[in-house]
């Protein structure tokens, strides 16, 4: 019985660890201070850097986009 519990123990903490590898952070609007990217990112709308700012991405971050709607 306590090899079972073990093994369901285990089996949810991968899922767990699993369910963070996919998450994103969501970045929109201006980047006004260095940056350094490390996870990856959704874009929501346009993103720009400012003059004076450094954005670093680093190996392996994918980056998506996001389109947004804009009403004029």
């Amino acid at each position: 019985m306590k090899k079972l519990v073990i093994f369901a123990i285990t089996i949810m903490t991968g899922f767990v660890l699993a369910g963070q590898a996919s998450a994103q952070t969501v970045v929109e609007g201006f980047i006004n201070s260095n940056t350094t990217w490390s996870d990856d990112i959704l874009l929501r709308g346009p993103v720009f850097v400012r003059s004076g700012a450094t954005l670093t991405i680093n190996p392996g971050v994918t980056v998506y986009g996001k389109s947004q709607h804009w009403v004029r």
